[in-house]
């Protein structure tokens, strides 16, 4: 393959003529030789020429315009990656909440209440006066998993598609929530007296809400009709 030839160049001679006006001088200007001199030895190499200002034209504001439309098209990718984002943003987790709060009440609250309520008493009777407590680590493991399941149990009502509304139900559970903690608290201490103690103060949020809402009967509270 033939390769073109070089037109000779002077350099013996100044050419202030050609030197262009720019910020700054090509690389083959050899200014260590001549105050400025145009150098073939430095401006081609193997053929081919080495700065791409040899033609006498700023590429400066070229530049500068490469770079301005990389930010911009930087900025759009980063905006239609967030849109989309939003758009596909997934929902909360799949909760089913066909489970009726009557069933919630009769098939965990209800038990869990009498392993807390059941826990420790005292009865007097014509033989004398018995007691009982958690004496085993069996036993208090029955506690606290009565206390626990009151308070997770407050959860569940409050959840979409259980509450009654959003303000005196929500406080309510909230109430039987941290009643229940204070349970399993003293269940882990296994502290007998603070759960019979304690024992009321579950009872007393559990009766709170009973006397606003209670489900299907209306010599309990207010009658409230479940949702369809």
């Amino acid at each position: 393959m033939a390769t073109a030839a070089l037109h000779p160049i002077r350099v013996d001679m100044d050419m202030p003529h050609l030197i262009p006006q720019r910020r700054f001088r090509p690389a083959f200007w050899d200014d260590a030789h001549g105050g400025g001199r145009y150098n073939p030895e430095i401006a081609y190499k193997d053929g081919c020429r080495t700065d791409s200002g040899a033609s006498g034209v700023d590429t400066t504001a070229g530049r500068e315009g490469d770079k301005m439309r990389t930010r911009m098209g930087l900025l759009v990718a980063a905006a239609l990656m967030a849109g989309s984002c939003a758009e596909e943003a997934p929902a909360g987790p799949p909760f089913r909440t066909d489970t009726s709060v009557q069933m919630l009440m009769a098939n965990i609250v209800d038990p869990a209440a009498d392993l807390l309520w059941d826990a420790v008493g005292t009865v007097i009777d014509e033989t004398g006066e018995t007691r009982w407590e958690p004496e085993t680590e069996e036993d208090w493991l029955q506690v606290r998993l009565g206390a626990m399941a009151i308070a997770e149990s407050a959860n569940l009502l409050m959840m979409d598609g259980r509450a009654r509304d959003q303000e005196q139900w929500i406080e309510l559970s909230q109430g039987m929530a941290d009643a229940a903690m204070l349970a399993f608290a003293a269940a882990e201490a296994e502290d007998a007296e603070e759960i019979f103690d304690l024992g009321e103060t579950v009872y007393n949020s559990c009766n709170a809400c009973h006397g606003v809402y209670w489900i299907d009967d209306a010599d309990r509270g207010r009658a409230v009709t479940p949702e369809p």
